[in-house]
């Protein structure tokens, strides 16, 4: 029996601009969450599959929403259950607790892929 094949995985940090076009950027997969500033709303690529799945809430103490910031547009012409927009400004967020955030899954093997992973990242003083 052959030893199973070998997978890498690295990341890489930068300071993209947008906007951001998920048709361009997800060819295989993409999902959106957070749409209008909504928490329950999550767009995906009408033929991807879904094979990005649906975030998970991890550890206790999390304080959940939507947001909607001018600062990041995102557009696509390939969704569901909205099939496009042109100019949407929302995302989800977690209050930081320790601990606490987010979790999702992708398909991985030894081929060569890309995921992007757009997030932010605020600090508040005083609370």
């Amino acid at each position: 029996m052959d030893a199973p094949a070998q997978g890498s995985l690295s990341g890489q940090l930068s300071t993209p601009g947008g906007p951001y076009n998920l048709t361009s950027l997800g060819t295989s997969d993409w999902i959106h969450w957070g749409r209008g500033g909504v928490y329950g709303n999550v767009d995906r690529k009408k033929t991807g599959g879904s094979q990005i799945s649906g975030v998970s809430i991890i550890g206790s103490g999390a304080k959940l929403g939507a947001r909607t910031s001018a600062t990041r547009t995102i557009s696509w012409t390939d969704g569901s259950p909205t099939a496009s927009d042109s100019a949407d400004h929302g995302s989800i967020w977690d209050n930081g607790s320790v601990g606490s955030g987010f979790s999702f899954t992708v398909p991985a093997g030894t081929a060569s892929r890309t995921l992007y992973l757009y997030l932010g990242a605020t600090r508040r003083w005083g609370h």
